[in-house]
Formats: C-alpha cells, structure tokens, sequence
C-alpha cells in the first residue's frame, strides 16, 4: 500500500471535504467552495480523500476548522500530519495563533501544543465566527495554539 499524499484541496473538493466531516459528525454546513484555499486534503494510493482540515483566517488569528481523518485510515498519524501542514502553511501567510473548539478531541490536540483557553478570552472576530456562534455547543473546548512568538 502507497503512501497517503497530503496536498492543498481546490475548490472541486468541497463535496469530498464535507462528505468526510459529515461522517465524522463534524460541522460542514458553512463551508464553502472559497474556503477550499485554506484547506488540506489526504488521498491514499488510489486517490480516496481518507482526511481533511483547514482553518478560517482573521486577520492574524485563525480558526482551526475540524481535522478529519476517516476511520479506515485512523492510527497512522494522518491527524498530525494534517494539522502540521495546516500550522505551516498558516504561519507563512501570517497567522499567529490558532484557536479550536472540539468536542471529540480534546486529548489529541494538546499532544501537538494547543493549550485549554477561555472561550470568552477568543478574539471578538472569532466568537462571532458560525463555528463558534452557532454550531458548536457551549460544552465544547477551547484549545489555543501560539504559532509565533506575539510581538
């Protein structure tokens, strides 16, 4: 079996990046085909996306948007490659810090550096995000990650 390959997803992918989030229980109803340039999406050796993630940009701050990885493909490090790549690709265009809201992964993301934060702590432009606003609930965790040191 090939090695998966991790590449930008284009706004094509959409229906595939959703359909993923989708099985995962994961939200997926705001996404849109622009929001594919933020995006990464893993194939295996014949083409099947087996995981995805992106984030929402604000400014400097961005919003970490549900990493999935299917569950044939779980256990093979694919949620830390993706989130590795999400976290460079967020660096070289200037976001500082990533913030997260999960309700099924709050033991993974610390293992890669997000630390627990106060929900009410998040940059207003955050909190008023859908993901935050609407489609996750109150009960979720909130997980920062400082990608630069804030000048």
């Amino acid at each position: 079996m090939g090695s998966p390959e991790l590449r930008v997803a284009i706004d094509k992918d959409l229906a595939v990046v959703r359909h993923l989030l989708q099985q995962a229980k994961l939200p997926f109803e705001d996404l849109a085909p622009e929001a594919m340039q933020d995006f990464v999406l893993v194939q295996d050796a014949n083409g099947n996306a087996i995981g995805a993630g992106g984030i929402e940009r604000y400014e400097s701050d961005g919003l970490l948007r549900s990493v999935v990885v299917s569950d044939a493909a779980r256990g093979r490090g694919l949620g830390r490659m993706i989130t590795q790549a999400i976290e460079d690709r967020a660096r070289e265009t200037g976001v500082t810090a990533l913030y997260l809201l999960t309700t099924t992964a709050a033991d993974f993301f610390p293992r890669l550096g997000y630390e627990r934060f106060d929900r009410s702590s998040v940059p207003e432009k955050l909190r008023q995000s859908t993901e935050f606003a609407s489609l996750c609930p109150a009960s979720a965790v909130c997980l920062r990650k400082q990608l630069v040191a804030a000048s």
